[in-house]
């Protein structure tokens, strides 16, 4: 780690180095309580029990300078983390509130450069807003407005305000033209709270789009504190743009991202950020559509709505001194728009990459979802499973306990399942049931799981079978 000591990091250490601009990457791997309630600004939570599977994705060059916070046993930190020395910045906390640590702040809560995002541009540029009172009362007297829902597909299916439509994150500027009935209509811009919200509506303003344009205040909590119904089940989203549609769209989005500093790069420009990914962090995302990447992507990126990505910066780039290359295709309405809003935030290497109509479908792209290795480990079907469980001879242990912020889409769980942590299972093989019965280890997609039957197995063997 070049200039930057092992150990134990002071905090006038790691605040030089954050200073200097350079490829670095700090993670905090408190629990979630511990984060939110104080964290560095530069820091993405990824708590211990993740850090194999995630960490890769956030420090893809093994060699970068890493700062861990939080850590309470360096020696597992270092056994977690992939290559490279590892520094450790000790959280300094106080009972009931974050201490300052040498002369600087700690910020609580989540994404808190995103959120702290909006609320810049709110107050900056003047977003223009309207209250839920306000757009009831127009909903109810018929006014020619429409209501544009940014969040994800699932959350606008969980709940959703009547007739409002869809458009997820960065897919608003290239599919709100189809909304709008006449340069009349007035268009509303909503999300769960604020931030996606205000990006939302202040991305159609700086792109010209020609309606008038508003976002409403304090979003679906707004609208549901204020008392008013709100529906289940929506699926009313907003059209793929006709072509003359699309070309404005990426042509007012290509203006903005060259007043931004937002450059577009060829192919063969990509490949040389490829080829010296190994000397400075680069992050490959993709923010097209969930279906388009699954059709086909560059190898080595990552799957990054816009939307999500200005919402949650941290949790895809936790070096700010990388290089950022955005994935679009057609006109790259997407890519820009997303580009501008990293730049604002601070990032300083931002580029999009428009993928060629000759290469989408060419075997240059891979095909399925993102991969992660993992490690090899016992496995058992789901049919063996139920089986077992009928038979009263398997035991499910889950390792992916309900976030509290988990309500809103959580995940089931097998019926009768112990739930608990990596940390835990690991530290107490007593879980294992003492009649022999085969332990299996799940979680919500297996990853977790994985990680921790392979950390249990190096424990020796338990007092049950482990799957």
């Amino acid at each position: 780690m070049t200039g930057l000591s092992a150990g134990v990091v002071a905090p006038r250490e790691l605040h030089a180095r954050l200073r200097a601009g350079g490829d670095l990457v700090v993670v905090d791997v408190g629990t979630r309580d511990e984060f939110a309630a104080g964290h560095l600004s530069v820091a993405t939570h990824v708590p211990l029990d993740h850090l194999e599977p995630r960490l890769p994705l956030l420090a893809p060059r093994r060699t970068v300078p890493l700062v861990v916070v939080g850590a309470r046993e360096e020696s597992v930190v270092r056994a977690r983390a992939p290559g490279g020395r590892v520094g450790v910045h000790r959280r300094q906390r106080a009972r009931r509130r974050p201490r300052r640590l040498a002369g600087g702040g700690l910020f609580t809560g989540f994404n808190t450069v995103s959120r702290a995002l909006g609320e810049v541009a709110l107050r900056r540029l003047g977003t223009p807003r309207v209250g839920a009172t306000e757009l009831r009362a127009g909903l109810d007297a018929g006014s020619d407005v429409v209501l544009l829902d940014t969040r994800t597909a699932e959350e606008f299916e969980y709940t959703a305000i009547p007739n409002a439509r869809n458009a997820p994150g960065v897919e608003l500027v290239r599919r709100a033209y189809a909304a709008v009935r006449s340069p009349r209509t007035r268009v509303v811009v909503t999300c769960a709270g604020r931030t996606r919200g205000i990006i939302g509506a202040q991305t159609l303003i700086d792109a010209g789009f020609p309606n008038p344009v508003a976002v409403l205040e304090g979003g679906l909590s707004a609208w549901s504190l204020a008392g008013y119904p709100s529906v289940t089940g929506s699926t009313a989203r907003l059209a793929v743009p006709e072509p003359k549609q699309e070309a404005r769209a990426g042509a007012a989005a290509r203006a903005l991202a060259a007043r931004a500093g937002v450059v577009e790069i060829s192919a063969a420009e990509l490949g040389g950020f490829v080829a010296a990914a190994a000397d400075r962090t680069l992050y490959l995302l993709d923010v097209r559509t969930q279906a388009e990447f699954v059709a086909g992507h560059l190898p080595g990126s990552r799957w990054a709505p816009g939307g999500q990505l200005i919402q949650a910066t941290d949790e895809y780039v936790a070096s700010r001194g990388a290089r950022v290359v955005l994935v679009d295709d057609g006109h790259g309405t997407r890519g820009f728009t997303t580009g501008v809003w990293l730049a604002r935030m601070g990032l300083p290497d931002v580029a999009v990459h428009l993928l060629a109509p000759d290469v989408l479908g060419s075997d240059v792209l891979v095909r399925g979802p993102e991969t992660v290795a993992l490690p090899e480990v016992p496995t058992v079907t789901v049919a063996a499973l139920r089986e077992l469980l009928v038979d009263g001879t398997a035991v499910v242990v889950d390792v992916e306990p309900p976030s509290p912020a988990g309500w809103l889409l959580a995940r089931p769980y097998i019926p009768g399942s112990l739930v608990t942590t990596r940390s835990a299972l690991v530290a107490r093989p007593a879980l294992a049931a003492a009649d022999g019965s085969l332990i299996v280890v799940t979680s919500g997609d297996g990853t977790l799981a994985r990680w921790g039957h392979r950390r249990s197995a190096r424990r020796g063997p338990g007092e049950g079978r482990g799957a």
